[in-house]
């Protein structure tokens, strides 16, 4: 049974790990098409972009954001009642 639970736990982390591989190529294809103008946009020079791009899927950048993937608290919502005065 435990043996069970390891092997889908790796084949789930195999999957994530790929999933990210891909999703991180793509991206990084994008980046290459960017016109110049929309570089300028993002801030991104035209060699930043083409070294990014240029990088094998399996490569992270150094300085990436951490995205946080959890589902954001609620909001809470004050319920007064407003007068229209009608």
């Amino acid at each position: 049974m435990r043996l069970l639970f390891q092997v889908r736990l790796l084949a789930h982390r195999l999957q994530q790990t790929l999933a990210a591989y891909q999703m991180l190529a793509r991206s990084r294809r994008a980046l290459a098409k960017l016109s110049d103008d929309q570089l300028a946009d993002i801030g991104v020079s035209r060699v930043q972009a083409q070294r990014e791009a240029d990088r094998f899927f399996w490569q992270r950048t150094k300085s990436r954001p951490k995205v946080n993937l959890q589902r954001p608290a609620p909001v809470a919502t004050s319920h007064k009642s407003v007068s229209l005065g009608l």
